[in-house]
């Protein structure tokens, strides 16, 4: 594991854009197999779950329990979109440097001053900040646009889409990820960021495409 990462690390440096590219392409077929999977075993309670229990009873490989077109489709979309989140860390790292606390210079005063805490964590709560309210929001409508786009939807469909799925999700994102992003904006390396959210990233997609699944119309 230490030589694969190793590996992932000298190739992140010297190609990090195809590095994370092919990534979350790995990280996102997972999610949607995962999705796929919990569908198939009746976890959640959806569309797609009904019709795996519908399948053919005399066939060893049921019909319709896993789609690799959706698989590919999820996959592509969520890759496509990962390039643009490294430029999008690196401007961030650079519009809001982060602040060490200040050494304490008086020797009778023992604890630090709610101004020391603020001067540091300032810079990261605009990174939080800005990381959710401005680059989120283009991140799922990129997607979630080129999922309809790619499912043959038309323009209708593919707002409704948005509105029904896409915004949920990223509602639902906000109770969770401004967290994972505070530690990974103030502790993580910029180079390690991925990986350290790839780990919750995987789970994340899972849900993402078992959301975007069951909102696709059934002929």
């Amino acid at each position: 594991m230490a030589t694969l990462f190793k590996l992932w690390r000298k190739s992140a440096d010297s190609r990090p854009y195809l590095t994370i590219f092919c990534t979350e392409l790995v990280l996102a077929s997972c999610g949607d197999i995962l999705a796929q999977t919990a569908d198939a075993f009746g976890l959640f309670d959806s569309k797609n779950s009904k019709k795996a229990k519908n399948t053919d009873p005399d066939t060893s490989n049921p019909r319709g329990w896993y789609d690799i077109n959706r698989t590919v489709r999820f996959a592509f979309c969520a890759a496509m979109i990962s390039p643009l989140g490294v430029r999008w860390h690196s401007y961030i790292d650079k519009r809001f440097p982060l602040i060490k606390l200040p050494k304490i210079k008086n020797q009778s005063r023992k604890r630090r001053s709610i101004k020391d805490y603020a001067m540091v964590g300032t810079p990261l709560a605009k990174r939080v900040f800005c990381d959710q309210l401005m680059f989120e929001p283009i991140v799922y409508l990129s997607l979630f646009t080129g999922l309809g786009l790619s499912e043959g939807l038309d323009i209708f469909q593919v707002k409704q889409k948005l509105t029904d799925v896409a915004f949920p999700a990223y509602l639902t994102a906000l109770t969770l990820y401004p967290f994972i992003q505070a530690v990974n904006f103030s502790v993580i390396p910029l180079v390690y960021r991925v990986p350290f959210s790839s780990s919750f990233d995987i789970f994340w997609d899972t849900y993402l495409s078992w959301a975007n699944s069951n909102s696709i119309p059934k002929n």
